[in-house]
C-alpha cells in the first residue's frame, strides 16, 4: 500500500496520471471494493453496508483510479472504527453530482485535524495512535483524484464518535 500511494504521490506531483475514463457501474465496483477489503473488516467483525438511491449509477470515470479513491476511503473507515462496529456506504445522486458518503464509527478526528487531512503525510494524532503504520498519503491522492475529476470531498467527524468523507462526482464529463 505505501509504495503505491508513493507512486501515485509522485505521479500526482509531475503530473502524469493517466486517466483513462470509460463509463463504469458505479454500484458494481463499490460492491467489489467492499468485499476485497471485507476480509480487514472481519478481523474486528465490522460490517460493511452499501445503500444507493440510485437506479444503478453509472459515471464516465477512470474505473482504476475511482476504485482506488474507495479502497483508501473504505480501509481508513475500517481502520479506524471501533471492534463490532458498522461501514456504511451510500451512493445518491442530485441534478450535477454523484455523492457518495462512507461513514464509520471510529475514532472520528478533531476540528483541528480536520483541516489538515488531505495534506500530504498529515496524520491526525489518535489515527497514529489506533493505527501506527499509516502512511498519511491515501487522502492527499483521494483529493488529489477527485479534484482532478472536477469532483469535491468533505469531511463532517466527531471524536470518539466517527467520521463520514463525502466525494461529489460530476454526473457531465468536463
Amino acid at each position: 500500500d505505501l509504495v503505491n500511494d508513493l507512486l501515485s504521490v509522485s505521479r500526482i506531483d509531475q503530473g502524469k496520471v493517466r486517466n483513462d475514463p470509460e463509463s463504469v457501474n458505479v454500484s458494481q465496483i463499490i460492491t467489489k471494493v467492499s468485499q476485497e477489503v471485507g476480509i480487514l473488516a472481519k478481523k474486528d467483525n465490522i460490517t460493511i453496508t452499501f445503500n444507493t438511491k440510485s437506479k444503478s449509477p453509472h459515471l464516465i470515470i477512470d474505473p482504476r483510479r475511482f476504485q482506488e479513491v474507495l479502497e483508501n476511503l473504505l480501509t481508513n473507515a475500517i481502520h479506524y472504527s471501533h471492534p463490532n462496529s458498522t461501514v456504511n456506504i451510500t451512493a445518491e445522486s442530485d441534478n450535477k453530482y454523484l455523492i457518495i458518503s462512507i461513514q464509520d464509527s471510529g475514532v472520528g478526528i478533531s476540528d483541528n485535524d480536520q483541516k489538515n487531512i488531505f495534506t500530504r503525510f498529515f496524520r491526525a494524532a489518535n489515527a497514529v495512535t489506533k493505527n501506527p503504520e499509516g502512511s498519511g498519503l491515501g487522502l492527499y491522492v483521494v483529493k488529489s483524484y477527485v479534484d482532478a475529476w472536477g469532483g469535491k470531498i468533505t469531511v463532517s467527524s466527531t471524536e470518539n464518535v466517527g467520521t463520514t468523507i463525502t466525494i461529489y462526482l460530476p454526473l457531465e464529463r468536463r
